[in-house]
């Protein structure tokens, strides 16, 4: 379904509503992007407000509903936007950053959750003089307990560049909190990207700010446990990155899916000859990943359909 965000500068409808417990001075800034009032969000509330009471929670739900009936036990203690107009990330987190207060801003989608010292580590880091801090990822169902092997078949290829046992030659810097000061400098996110809005904001802070990649610095992250939904998932995810590449990068569709193989297969390589990795995430994983990654090329070839 095409799909055109309104600027968040043009957006009539916002409600703000922010919790008296809410705090007035924080350390930092946690932005928990919702879509369409995902009922996921309360879990990744829950996974801050647990552990670190001097963070400011700002949640932003942009589309349909509201989150005020799911998330009524924390509206004491954090900051709700909304509005009707549904936004991609960039839009999102535009919003949060503005009505941020912390000297540092973090970003934690709905589907995630933080670990108990996600926070507390930022903060850390940040104090120490770093102006981004990166983090690395878990699959959700590690948390309590292992995740299935589908599960890790899209976790390896879907994010290689961020599990914690990679070596720092081959992490990547995402998952970013930021100096508040960053955006005043360099600006905002692309609010028009259905992907990589932060590549494109981050390339530019990088030529002067390199980010600090840590791996005990984690969240868990939702991945498809069925399936259909792994095959779905890997071609959503080659349609958004194949339309990016075309419309951003003028690559063509030729250049796009012979990148993708040959990243899947540097993947492979890069997965087997890492022995904590096939201890902690198993051969199978790494093998059906590769072959599961082909769905990704697949949807390259859906890519002049725009799918949130």
């Amino acid at each position: 379904m095409k799909f055109t965000p309104k600027p968040t500068s043009h957006i009539n409808d916002m409600t703000i509503k922010t919790g008296k417990l809410a705090p007035r001075n924080p350390a930092i800034s946690i932005v928990i992007m919702s879509v369409n009032s995902s009922s996921m969000v309360s879990r990744a509330i829950e996974s801050v407000i647990t552990h670190h009471e001097y963070a400011e929670i700002i949640v932003v739900n942009t589309g349909e509903g509201t989150l005020t009936h799911i998330i009524s036990k924390f509206l004491e203690k954090i900051i709700l936007i909304e509005t009707s107009y549904r936004q991609y990330a960039g839009g999102t987190r535009n919003i949060g950053i503005k009505h941020a207060k912390g000297p540092v801003v973090a970003f934690l989608a709905s589907d995630c959750v933080a670990s108990e010292n996600w926070v507390s580590l930022k903060l850390k880091r940040h104090s120490e003089g770093h102006k981004m801090v990166a983090t690395a990822i878990e699959p959700l169902s590690n948390k309590g307990g292992k995740a299935g092997v589908l599960e890790r078949c899209a976790y390896l290829y879907i994010h290689r560049e961020r599990i914690p046992e990679i070596s720092i030659k081959y992490s990547s810097p995402y998952g970013l909190s930021y100096n508040r000061d960053l955006f005043t400098i360099f600006g905002l996110f692309n609010e028009s990207l259905q992907t990589n809005e932060d590549f494109e904001l981050n390339r530019n802070i990088m030529k002067f700010n390199q980010p600090l990649w840590d791996k005990e610095i984690i969240y868990y992250h939702e991945y498809p446990r069925e399936l259909r939904d792994l095959i779905s998932d890997f071609m959503a995810r080659g349609r958004r990155q194949a339309f990016y590449s075309q419309t951003q990068e003028k690559r063509s569709l030729a250049y796009i899916v012979a990148r993708s193989i040959k990243r899947n297969f540097d993947t492979l390589v890069i997965l087997m000859k890492n022995k904590e990795v096939i201890r902690k995430r198993g051969f199978s994983a790494i093998f059906l990943g590769y072959f599961f990654s082909f769905f990704q090329c697949v949807g390259h070839f859906a890519s002049k359909k725009k799918v949130y």
